[in-house]
């Protein structure tokens, strides 16, 4: 928690709110700096596309531009500043996800185990809502008490992006598109084209009803949207 603290401060100090990155690296789950290696060709790549907005966070933050160079060209950095890049590097993965790419889409990006990415973003959200109820209590920290809240919260519908086309259909609410993605219906195309039955034999404890009323819904809903475009 005192690196944590640190950081809130050090925000106070020059928090950069053009973009979201500042607020996400507060967030950013350090100890994943184990389990997703710093890629030193990505890390540039995807640094040197980042807009003027998102390049003065990473300044403010302590990312320069120059340090990024020197890494990229195989110099050798101090152990502070690698912690520094490294721990930035899982914020600019955060950041693809928060722009609402999928979690596939990221974990190819970065050469990653799209679980590790699943539980990078989850730990991210659940330290977010941490550091919010934290924030609420000390009367310093009344500039995030302002901020965290809607930016948690919208942090935590990046958790279920992938899971949003499923929650349209009645009755399948988070826990149920969950089951439902994994066992590889990931898109309401899936559903509609499928047999109930073959629902009900990969979706633990769905009744056959429901599986019917899921595949007829997703069907419907197809339907709809066609029609709607057909209008345009």
């Amino acid at each position: 928690m005192e690196e944590f603290l640190r950081r809130l401060k050090t925000g106070l100090e020059g928090l950069v709110l053009h973009s979201h990155l500042h607020l996400l690296y507060l967030v950013t789950p350090a100890e994943f700096s184990a389990s997703i290696p710093l890629a030193p060709d990505i890390f540039f790549q995807r640094y040197s596309a980042l807009n003027f907005e998102d390049l003065a966070a990473a300044e403010q933050i302590g990312a320069t531009e120059c340090m990024v160079m020197l890494m990229a060209s195989g110099r050798s950095l101090g152990s502070d500043a690698k912690a520094l890049l490294h721990h930035f590097y899982l914020t600019l993965i955060l950041y693809d996800l928060w722009k609402q790419n999928s979690i596939w889409y990221v974990a190819q990006k970065y050469q990653v185990h799209r679980g590790i990415v699943q539980n990078l973003l989850n730990s991210a959200s659940a330290l977010g809502a941490t550091l919010n109820n934290f924030c609420q209590e000390l009367s310093e920290f009344w500039a995030y008490q302002q901020l965290l809240p809607n930016f948690v919260k919208q942090l935590s519908y990046c958790v279920t992006m992938e899971l949003l086309p499923l929650m349209e259909l009645p009755a399948v609410k988070r826990g149920r598109a969950r089951q439902l993605y994994v066992a590889g219906f990931k898109s309401l195309a899936d559903i509609a084209k499928v047999d109930p039955r073959e629902l009900v034999a990969k979706v633990h404890h769905l009744p056959y009803k429901t599986a019917n009323q899921i595949v007829s819904a997703a069907k419907m809903i197809l339907l709809e949207k066609a029609d709607a475009l057909k209008e345009e």
